[in-house]
């Protein structure tokens, strides 16, 4: 029964189903017989990402440091397309996530390649999705963002992950993000960073409100960075100013409304605990507009009730990421209080429909979340980030998740329509 449902969801979760002309690397055959091809994940019906560092080392504990690597992408029957082998680099990544046992990584090809047949690209992100206790979060919080239609959604699909023949578990693999190259079509990505006061790592300013980071272009001079935070600078005291309401000189000639609603419901939605000030709040102006536009969403595993570190955010009732000084500075807005109600009483199916999904992803995820969680037993880990006294089982986080967002959806249904 269990074999005949997986048919049946396969459509749901592939993103693609069939690769297009563009993949690179050798053939699967011409793999060498020393590196290895392990097979025994086979069985969780997922695509597999087999990497094998050059010397047999291991990835760098030091994620800024990058170790040369030959990966294989095989879909495993999943996807019709054929298994892509690429050189390149690989290297830790996150913040808080790589102190996790479970670690995040990124991975730099030498050649675009279109693996598993998404679109094109040398950089990706493998989520480790090591505090989501359902492995799902990211995934539902991206489908949102698609089915709304936001400028931009990470590419997303889950996989198995070996490491020099070592299975690592379920990951999910996603964009780098970046501008360009067949992703955020943009002139640069903003991001709300408070870490930055410790990193000083990357280009950024400092607003009346907010530390805001410079992620892309990566290269950029004196000049153009202090046009972008001029520009910043005056948005946001237009949007403080006695005159923000006002249709054409208020704050609207800066922010395009739209994409902040649709990033601000998902990220409400979700509660997720550093979409308020702290980070991975992005912003982006187009080609075409100097507008700021908020989005790509992104970070969502502390999110839904899953914060350890803020019981604020384990009660699916009352607002959170609204009391971020722009969005409420807006919501003080009649206008963009009944924009924000039309744009929910829209979107409110799609969102719904997503969360009716979970028992079918869980259901997609049965055999890898096993194996997953025989490699990483934390089911009673009481670290920081973990919420006491949830559910010790995979079948009970899903549900707990599953129903702290009906009853999310539900109490902001009831505010926002009020």
């Amino acid at each position: 029964m269990r074999k005949f449902l997986f048919l049946i969801i396969i459509p749901l979760f592939a993103l693609f189903t069939s690769c297009n002309d563009t993949n690179t690397g050798e053939p699967a055959e011409k793999l060498g017989k020393d590196e290895p091809t392990p097979t025994n994940s086979t069985f969780t019906h997922l695509p597999i990402i087999r990497i094998v560092i050059d010397g047999g080392g291991n990835v760098s504990s030091n994620k800024s440091v990058y170790r040369d690597m030959t990966a294989e992408f095989d879909p495993n029957g999943i996807i019709s397309c054929d298994t892509t082998i690429v050189k390149g680099q690989i290297r830790g990544r996150g913040n808080s996530t790589w102190a996790m046992p479970k670690r995040p990584y990124k991975i730099k090809l030498d050649e675009k390649a279109g693996i598993f047949g998404l679109k094109p690209a040398k950089k990706w992100v493998l989520l480790a999705n090591y505090a989501d206790k359902t492995l799902m979060r990211n995934y539902l919080a991206f489908e949102m963002s698609e089915k709304v239609n936001m400028d931009y959604t990470p590419q997303h699909l889950f996989v198995e992950l070996f490491i020099n023949g070592v299975h690592q578990g379920n990951y999910l693999l996603t964009d780098q993000l970046e501008i360009g190259n067949g992703r955020l079509e943009a002139v640069n990505l903003l991001e709300i960073d408070q870490r930055i006061y410790e990193t000083q790592n990357k280009p950024w300013f400092q607003t009346s409100h907010f530390p805001i980071v410079i992620e892309a272009p990566t290269e950029i001079n004196q000049t153009e960075q202090y046009q972008i935070s001029e520009y910043f600078k005056n948005a946001e005291r237009v949007l403080d100013s006695n005159n923000y309401k006002d249709p054409k000189k208020g704050f609207r000639q800066y922010f395009d409304t739209k994409s902040v609603i649709k990033w601000w419901l998902i990220n409400e939605l979700f509660k997720n605990v550093d979409a308020r000030v702290y980070s991975s709040i992005y912003f982006h102006q187009r080609l075409t507009s100097e507008k700021v536009f908020m989005g790509p969403v992104w970070d969502f595993d502390l999110g839904a009730g899953n914060s350890g570190h803020s019981e604020g955010c384990q009660k699916s009732s009352g607002w959170y990421v609204l009391y971020n000084a722009y969005i409420y500075r807006m919501y003080t807005d009649p206008d963009f209080k009944q924009e924000t109600k039309d744009a929910w009483n829209i979107y409110k199916n799609v969102f719904m429909d997503v969360i009716m999904s979970i028992d079918s992803i869980q259901d997609y995820l049965q055999y890898s979340q096993e194996e997953n969680f025989k490699i990483w037993p934390i089911f009673n880990d009481n670290d920081w980030y973990s919420v006491k006294n949830l559910p010790d089982n995979y079948e009970g986080q899903v549900e707990f998740l599953k129903n702290y967002l009906l009853d999310r959806f539900d109490w902001m249904d009831s505010q926002i329509n009020q």
